[in-house]
């Protein structure tokens, strides 16, 4: 919601640039302009929702089922393997205008080339740091202290399942840019 608000503040100061000074257009124009961000943006918004909500979902039903302890083991190694995705992410922010573009113009072809491309170099980027972190997370959770390297089985899988996860590709952002999310 705030990144939205910022956004439409955003747009608007860029509009009031490129427009005339009346009051009463401007104030149209910002209401106008607030809807159809609002609107355009709901895809990802939800998305993003979602993202987050996974994210927590976890470490919340743990804390709610098991003791304040293994919540925190499974929070931690949650942490961690989450760090995969940012590479990801990093990949979507170049990818996303990009499949827009080629959704647009009706190139499915080039448009899935580019798809199965990125989804390929995010995989070979993504493997040797998930080898590294699989092999090494005793060492990495030993940051946190010696009692999370308990959870050192659950970050092996974490790290496992966010990596299938990196390697099966943009799908959500594909579906947003392609006006198919939600």
């Amino acid at each position: 919601v705030l990144s939205c608000l910022i956004l439409c503040l955003l747009m608007w100061l860029f509009s009031r640039e490129n427009q005339s000074n009346t009051i009463c257009s401007s104030a149209v124009n910002l209401r106008h302009l607030s809807r159809s961000v609002a609107i355009e943006s709901f895809p990802l918004f939800v998305t993003s929702i979602c993202t987050v909500a996974a994210l927590h979902l976890g470490v919340l039903c743990i804390g709610l089922s098991m003791t304040t302890e293994q919540a925190a083991l499974f929070s931690v190694a949650s942490r961690v393997a989450a760090i995969l995705s940012l590479i990801s992410v990093a990949a979507n922010a170049v990818l996303a205008p990009n499949l827009a573009v080629y959704f647009e113009s009706g190139g499915a072809v080039r448009l899935m080339d580019m798809y199965l491309h990125f989804s390929k170099r995010v995989a070979a980027i993504c493997l040797p740091f998930a080898v590294v972190c699989i092999v090494l997370s005793p060492q990495i959770l030993s940051i946190f202290g010696d009692d999370y390297i308990e959870a050192t089985g659950a970050l092996k899988i974490m790290l496992l399942g966010q990596f299938f996860h990196v390697s099966c590709g943009a799908v959500s952002t594909a579906l947003a840019m392609a006006q198919r999310a939600g």
